[in-house]
């Protein structure tokens, strides 16, 4: 009876070794698995899902060509400049990255980039000023122009090129612009990721060039902003963060409907403002 027992119990953990082992050749293959996405995840659009290839893959600009291409400056050679990690002037304008994005979502991104581009065309003008604080103008869409924006800190964000290590989104805040760029989330509160487009008195970009997407020192203020330099005078402050703060998002490209607002940030409080948000962001 006893023997019986123990050879039963014998047969019975053949089964189970057996088991044991598939069991730890699937997992195995899973680990495997994953480590080959965790790889390869980069040959896939970031926006859509689409695995890339010869045929739609697209060296897409990582800050696009509508906020220093030429016409913003007919005649000139106006070209972009970017802030690398160590404090230092790199030339970005023609940095692009084949591993974001698929041809399809970035021709789709074009689409708002080309409004921005059109109200920059407008706005940097010799003949374009503000009379006073804030000004509303028509004929242009303000909620592309601020996705457009978006567009440009969410390509920073997910490249793996060394210089723009700086801009980190984090996965939260990539996953709702990725939303709203690819139109699956509507922006129905402007104060979602508010965006600041204002004309300032700074000795920085005299010769019209633009800065790559700087995070701004929450030592200034208690909200995650990043901020870029655009040509004439201008600068776009854009709100990454949750929380609302009602100086800043009243003060948003998209605060009133069917407007687009601009800002009048040239007198002297406002100038020392962005003047110390700039020095403050380039020390950390």
């Amino acid at each position: 009876m006893g023997t019986k027992d123990k050879q039963s119990k014998s047969e019975e953990k053949q089964p189970s070794r057996k088991h044991s082992n598939n069991t730890y050749a699937t997992i195995t293959d899973i680990c495997k698995i994953a480590n080959n996405y965790q790889l390869t995840r980069q040959n896939y659009c970031h926006l859509c899902g689409t695995a890339l290839t010869k045929d739609n893959e697209i060296r897409s600009h990582i800050l696009t060509r509508t906020t220093w291409m030429s016409p913003l400056l007919k005649g000139t050679k106006e070209k972009l400049l970017g802030l690398s990690i160590k404090g230092n002037f790199d030339p970005t304008h023609n940095i692009t990255d084949n591993k974001i994005l698929c041809k399809s979502c970035d021709n789709n991104l074009s689409i708002y980039e080309q409004e921005r581009e059109n109200l920059l065309k407008e706005i940097t003008g010799s003949n374009f000023e503000i009379k006073t604080g804030t000004i509303q103008i028509e004929g242009f869409n303000a909620t592309r122009i601020k996705l457009a924006f978006l567009a440009d800190l969410y390509r920073c964000s997910i490249t793996d090129i060394e210089i723009f290590n700086r801009i980190s989104l984090g996965q939260k805040h990539e996953e709702k612009i990725k939303n709203l760029l690819l139109g699956i989330d509507k922006i129905e509160d402007p104060s979602v990721y508010s965006v600041i487009l204002a004309k300032v008195k700074i000795p920085i970009d005299e010769n019209g060039v633009s800065m790559m997407p700087i995070r701004c020192s929450r030592k200034v203020h208690k909200l995650n902003t990043y901020l870029m330099i655009l040509p004439r005078g201008w600068i776009c402050i854009i709100k990454i963060d949750s929380q609302k703060n009602e100086t800043i998002d009243n003060l948003s490209v998209d605060i009133v409907p069917s407007y687009t607002t601009l800002c009048d940030f040239t007198n002297e409080r406002a100038s020392n403002f962005v003047t110390r948000l700039i020095l403050s962001s380039i020390s950390t």
